[in-house]
C-alpha cells in the first residue's frame, strides 16, 4: 500500500474561490463546480470565467482525465461523487469545494478504486453519527491509502472491470427487453379478453 500524495503517485489540488460576479453562462473559460462532480459521471454545465483568468490562475487549471471529487456532500446514494474530466473541459478552471487528482500514471485503475464501496464506506464512517454535513478536507484525499498493483496487473484489473461492466450493460438491456415483451404480451391478452367476453 502506498499513501496517495503529491510525492509518489499524483498531484491533488482544490479549487479557488472565484467571485460570483465573474461568472457568466455564455463565453469564456469553462469552470468545474461542485455541480459537475457526479457519481462516476461528469455533469456538464454552462459556467464560464473570463479567458484572462487562465493566465492569472494557472494553479487551478484542470486537464482532460484529471479526476474530479466533490469535497462538500462527497457522496450520494449511488456512490462517491468522483468523475473524470472530459475532453470538452480540458484547460478549465477549478472552483472551490472541488478537488482535482492528477495522476502520474494511468488514471483508470485509481478511478475504479475510488468508486469502490471500500472508499465510500471509509468516508461515510468518518461522518456517521456526527449530524454534520459531510465535508472532506484535503487530507482526507491525500492520506487515502491506495493498493498499488504492478502496472501490468493494473491493466488486467481495468480490462476485467470493463469486461464485467459490459456484461452488466448487456444483462440490463436483456432484462429491459424481457420486461417490454411481458408488457406487450399482457396488453395483447387484455385486448383478446376484451374482444371475447
Amino acid at each position: 500500500m502506498k499513501v496517495f500524495d503529491k510525492d509518489n503517485y499524483g498531484r491533488v489540488f482544490s479549487g479557488n474561490s472565484f467571485k460570483s460576479a465573474n461568472f457568466n453562462t455564455e463565453d469564456g473559460v469553462k469552470v468545474i463546480k461542485i455541480t459537475n462532480a457526479g457519481a462516476g459521471k461528469f455533469l456538464e454545465t454552462e459556467d464560464y470565467l473570463p479567458f484572462t483568468f487562465l493566465e492569472e490562475y494557472q494553479a487551478y487549471i484542470v486537464n482532460k482525465n484529471d479526476l474530479i471529487l466533490a469535497l462538500t456532500r462527497p457522496y450520494i446514494s449511488t456512490g462517491l461523487k468522483i468523475s473524470k474530466c472530459p475532453g470538452s473541459y480540458h484547460k478549465s478552471l477549478l472552483n472551490q469545494r472541488v478537488a482535482a487528482v492528477r495522476l502520474y500514471t494511468d488514471e483508470e485503475y485509481v478511478f475504479i478504486y475510488l468508486q469502490s464501496l471500500f472508499v465510500l464506506n471509509r468516508y461515510k464512517e468518518r461522518f456517521s453519527g456526527t449530524g454534520l454535513q459531510p465535508n472532506l478536507k484535503m487530507s482526507d484525499v491525500t492520506d487515502l491509502l491506495i493498493p498499488i498493483a504492478p502496472e501490468q496487473e493494473q491493466h488486467r484489473i481495468v480490462a476485467k472491470v470493463d469486461e464485467l461492466m459490459a456484461l452488466c450493460d448487456q444483462l440490463k438491456t436483456h432484462l429491459h427487453d424481457n420486461q417490454s415483451t411481458k408488457l406487450q404480451l399482457a396488453d395483447t391478452i387484455v385486448k383478446l379478453n376484451g374482444d371475447h367476453p
